[in-house]
């Protein structure tokens, strides 16, 4: 009887202790904590798989798919501080949840972009079951024109709603995005990348605001068959005399604008310019540069030497300078009007009239008409200007000349007397 008894009470031992087990074990199985780590290893592990596993969405609608997860798997090996931020308010949700006790302190993780903890029901009837919840957030978009189109991370994405006229992108999981906007232009579509953070978010909707100062301009060229270049690089267009539109283009002033021309003596860029402005005509653009410059003011001052010397001697000897026989012919009727005894003192020429040739349609060729001061000593001046600025007595006289292809090289054509002054702050003076 003794003996019945003492197996009946060992029986009863044995239950109880096997009872308490059991209950130790499913409850650590179903334990808040040990999701949570799970959740954890999965994304230390790289486990798309599990990680897909273990997070649920919070909408039906919206699938969390292993290729999500591997896209945050991504997102928190990059920004490890976020995960931090994750897992820290996890093991806090997970304490409250295990010991029923709700933590006061606990971090807020927002209602959207984020990742909770939540009670979803009982296992084995006296176990909580426990899940992770992905909530998504959207992202809305305000673009810098009606034409523009977008793409997040480099993929197209259909529009969910619009809002106010401004796109709504989602659902997005939480994460970094880059967003694209695309403008099309007919010069070089524009396109402008902004990066956005849909992390622990309070409200549903992130905003995104691109703004960009986009419009169209008009643009000249002083020359037909002007080549346009936008941040040095060609874009297709042509430009002449008369303005067109081009754009839209952006307008902050980060972009600037060249014209290319090509000249029998090269191809010639104009200075840059900043597209601020809506209306560029290229005003400035030199189409003979300074080497050009000092070389043909070099070439007149010889031939006025020599022009001066042949008066004085009463006959033309070999012309130095490249001129033209139009122009030796001029010289034989001056030297006809008999003697005289002028020399050159000093040259004032007008750059700026030496910076846009034209073109001639008739002789088919490219033409100065260079404007230039003369200050001859010792001579009877028959046309003279008083200069208000120094005094001096000048003759002012408009050089022709042309640019010979066959010559490669600029010929004087035509000396003759006009009436103006040469400013100061386009003077080039040369001394003799």
């Amino acid at each position: 009887m003794k003996i019945k008894r003492l197996y009946i009470l060992l029986a009863i031992v044995l239950l109880t202790i096997g009872t308490f087990g059991i209950y130790g074990v499913g409850k650590s199985v179903s334990s808040a904590h040990s999701l949570v780590e799970a959740f954890e290893e999965a994304i230390h592990d790289e486990n798309a798989r599990k990680v897909n596993e273990l997070l649920a969405s919070t909408d039906e609608k919206w699938e969390f798919t292993e290729k999500d997860a591997e896209d945050l798997i991504a997102f928190f090996k990059e920004q490890p501080d976020k995960m931090d931020t994750i897992v820290r308010a996890l093991k806090s949700q997970a304490t409250a949840q295990d010991t029923d006790t709700p933590n006061p302190n606990e971090p807020n993780l927002g209602n959207y972009g984020t990742i909770k903890l939540f009670e979803a029901g009982d296992r084995y009837v006296v176990f909580k079951d426990y899940k992770l919840a992905i909530t998504p957030a959207m992202l809305q978009v305000m673009p810098s024109t009606d034409d523009s189109t977008f793409q997040i991370d480099g993929e197209t994405l259909e529009v969910l709603e619009n809002a106010g006229g401004n796109p709504v992108y989602g659902p997005l999981w939480p994460g970094d995005y880059t967003v694209t906007e695309k403008i099309p232009s007919n010069v070089a579509d524009i396109t402008e990348s902004k990066e956005v953070l849909l992390f622990t978010m309070k409200n549903e909707y992130e905003s995104v605001d691109f703004d960009l100062d986009i419009g169209t301009i008009k643009a000249a060229a002083p020359y037909p068959d002007t080549e346009l270049l936008i941040n040095d690089e060609k874009v297709g267009i042509t430009l002449n005399e008369t303005s067109q539109e081009i754009g839209p283009l952006r307008l902050d002033g980060e972009s600037e604008l060249k014209i290319e021309k090509t000249f029998p003596w090269g191809t010639v860029e104009s200075q840059p310019v900043s597209l601020e402005d809506k209306a560029i005509e290229f005003r400035d653009f030199q189409a003979i540069d300074e080497t050009m410059q000092n070389e043909l003011m070099e070439s007149m001052n010889k031939a006025m030497l020599q022009r001066l010397e042949a008066r004085r001697h009463q006959k033309i000897e070999a012309m130095e300078a490249a001129v033209s026989d139009n122009y030796r012919e001029e010289l034989e009727d001056e030297i006809k009007e008999g003697e005289y005894s002028g020399e050159l003192h000093s040259a004032y020429y007008n750059v700026e009239t030496m910076k846009q040739p034209i073109w001639n349609e008739e002789e088919e060729r490219y033409e100065l008409k260079v404007e230039v001061e003369y200050h001859i000593e010792g001579a009877k001046e028959t046309s003279r200007l008083y200069s208000n600025e120094d005094g001096r007595s000048v003759h002012s006289i408009q050089l022709t000349t042309h640019y010979s292809e066959a010559e490669q090289q600029w010929i004087i054509d035509d000396h003759r007397n006009e009436i103006f002054l040469v400013p100061k702050k386009f003077e080039k003076k040369f001394t003799f």
